[in-house]
């Protein structure tokens, strides 16, 4: 028989929200105070100040679940915005550092948890991109970043 539970990342239902109960899962908050038009961009976001929710409460279920994430909600409910909190805390910093990475998350849920940001936060290389070619280059682009950032790796390359 199927559960009647919501799932984990879901608010619940109806219900539960009318009790006041949420059933254990974390509520998301609104922050920032301008409108955005047409941005995707959740570091451009947090920078202009913009309204989003902060969903940061899901980062550790990513790591901690190890199981497949399947982003369903209907358009316009933030799954790209989603994505791209998750490109930026768990992708190598690039163009800034890790520290002030690190302090755009502060202010969010997570910041209540400052050991998994200093454990997870720009620790894992991220590879998106919309078509074959360009994932193909951003790749490359990917691993030659590492081979920059920790050319260790690169002495243990060459001694194979």
């Amino acid at each position: 028989m199927a559960s009647s539970e919501p799932l984990p990342l879901s608010q619940g239902s109806a219900e539960g929200r009318d009790a006041g109960s949420n059933r254990g899962v974390p509520e998301a908050r609104v922050t920032g105070s301008k409108i955005s038009i047409g941005s995707s961009s959740w570091p451009e976001s947090i920078k202009e100040n913009y309204l989003l929710v902060d969903k940061s409460f899901i980062l550790p279920r990513i790591i901690l679940d190890k199981s497949p994430i399947l982003l369903t909600r209907p358009r316009r409910f933030g799954k790209t915005m989603c994505v791209s909190m998750f490109e930026d805390f768990f992708g190598v910093p690039r163009g800034e550092t890790l520290e002030k990475k690190k302090a755009r998350y502060k202010d969010m849920k997570i910041g209540a948890d400052p050991e998994f940001i200093d454990a997870h936060c720009g620790r894992y290389p991220d590879v998106r991109s919309p078509d074959v070619e360009g994932f193909h280059e951003k790749l490359i682009d990917v691993l030659k970043d590492l081979l920059r950032c920790f050319p260790e790796i690169n002495d243990d390359v060459r001694k194979k």
